[in-house]
């Protein structure tokens, strides 16, 4: 993993356990946190592999479900972030398709100004935790983390 996708609070994992960036060491160095151990560890980037992104996760980082019945069987989940914005206004919506797939389809970012919905089509799609993480706080300057 290269270290300039990364930053303070992202979660990865070092191949064995969950862990969250806290400092950047050097060039190729980074501290860990253990929040299962509650201690610290140091790593390098070359044994970080990024979160993929799952139902589990999603809600552990405070996005909502909502799914759609569109008949026939077909069903379209929503994933929602919290709103945010000057006015609470914007939120990021993923979605996922297939019940077995948990990549995003697509992903748009949605506001609500004077009472009309709009969103904007972002073409990347997300893979792992913290693309999602990084994302959201360049969209939002806030940081979302696990509730």
């Amino acid at each position: 993993m290269n270290l300039h996708e990364l930053r303070l609070g992202n979660i990865v994992t070092d191949k064995f356990k969950f862990t969250q960036i806290v400092e950047m060491i050097g060039k190729k160095e980074i501290r860990t946190w253990f929040p299962k151990l509650m201690n610290f560890g140091v790593t390098t980037e070359d044994d970080l592999i990024g979160v993929e992104l799952n139902d589990d996760w999603l809600t552990k980082l405070g996005l909502n479900l909502r799914i759609i019945d569109k008949g026939d069987g077909i069903k379209q989940r929503f994933w929602h972030t919290p709103h945010f914005g000057r006015h609470n206004e914007h939120y990021l919506e993923l979605q996922i398709s297939n019940e077995n797939s948990l990549k995003s389809d697509f992903l748009w970012l949605n506001w609500n100004i004077g009472g009309g919905n709009d969103f904007v089509y972002l073409p990347r799609k997300l893979k792992y935790v913290h693309e999602l993480q990084n994302l959201f706080y360049a969209l939002s300057g806030v940081e979302l983390i696990c509730a």
